[in-house]
């Protein structure tokens, strides 16, 4: 199961291309964004199914600050 959790969030960091990942730690990505990048479209592509799983069921949460901290 975890091979299929990577290659979901390796998808996940293809479709972010627009966005500045500096690290990523098992199913989360860590983002340096200037203060106006939108959270919930940040969350909407990390909720989005690969196409090679079209019928899985995704959902991202996140939250902003000034440094990397577990929530």
């Amino acid at each position: 199961m975890h091979a299929v959790s990577q290659d979901i969030l390796a998808a996940a960091m293809k479709r972010l291309k627009g966005y500045r990942i500096v690290e990523h730690v098992h199913d989360e990505v860590i983002i340096e964004a200037p203060k106006e990048a939108e959270l919930q479209e940040v969350c909407g592509i990390m909720g989005q199914a690969p196409e090679w799983m079209p019928g899985i069921l995704l959902r991202a949460d996140g939250y902003e600050c000034g440094y990397y901290q577990k929530s």
